[in-house]
């Protein structure tokens, strides 16, 4: 490059024109009094004060310029994100899913819906064996459905027999809490979703208790008036201890 005092040209992002920078740091001229002027007279100082002035307005130009490119970078990669989960959302659209009909869709949930299991938490602490996180479509099938779309949630809701198959499991450790509403509310409001969706259709519980003394069912399941109301094709008590 040829001796001279100013850079070559770049593009500026913002007005996308050519823009030259204050200093030029290939200066031939300059870096060869680097290396040899020296002395108390060599140096001025105030040219040396107004290039350094130069350098540090270079220096807050690029970084006005890099926090400009690094926002624009940022953009194009969530306009990308988002593009591909678009793509996503379009390729479903010729899922074989969607081809079949809520009658055929309502039939497979049937079947898949024989038990919901609604545990208490927390268990008792003389069980042996803590309840283990339980997974979802295993345990809570009907919940798991309503919850994957739209349509499936409709086509859920409509059926009050998925529902209706319910399979509490009680500890009656729990029994003795003062405020065991509020501890166990989670569980309570669980039992009473799947009671309200099953609307009239006839209920099967199967319920289980563990520990439970003097064979007494908690109250807290009995109380529910939906249960009481509802008419019930099959119960099945299971326990610790036989019920005499």
């Amino acid at each position: 490059m040829a001796k001279g005092t100013r850079a070559d040209p770049v593009i500026c992002f913002r007005c996308r024109h050519n823009t030259t920078p204050r200093t030029n740091i290939d200066n031939a001229g300059l870096s060869q009094r680097f290396r040899l002027e020296c002395g108390p007279g060599a140096v001025d100082t105030n040219e040396v004060s107004e290039m350094l002035k130069d350098v540090d307005k270079d220096l807050e130009d690029y970084r006005s310029e890099i926090l400009l490119l690094q926002s624009r970078i940022l953009y194009i990669e969530t306009q990308q994100t988002r593009l591909k989960k678009h793509a996503v959302g379009l390729r479903s659209l010729n899922s074989p899913i969607r081809k079949v009909p809520n009658g055929i869709l309502l039939r497979i949930f049937d079947y898949a819906c024989n038990k919901n299991l609604l545990q208490e938490f927390p268990w008792s602490k003389d069980f042996k064996s803590l309840p283990r996180i339980m997974e979802p479509f295993r345990h809570l099938p009907a919940m798991s459905i309503s919850s994957v779309c739209t349509r499936w949630r409709s086509v859920a809701l409509s059926s009050p027999a998925i529902w209706s198959r319910i399979s509490p499991k009680l500890s009656s450790e729990n029994s003795r809490l003062a405020n065991v509403e509020s501890v166990l509310s989670g569980f309570l409001q669980t039992v009473k979703l799947h009671l309200r969706r099953s609307e009239q259709h006839p209920l099967a519980v199967e319920l289980h208790i563990r520990g439970f003394e003097n064979s007494v069912v908690p109250q807290r399941f009995l109380a529910f008036d939906l249960v009481c109301n509802h008419s019930w094709c099959s119960f099945k008590l299971g326990g610790d201890q036989p019920i005499s």
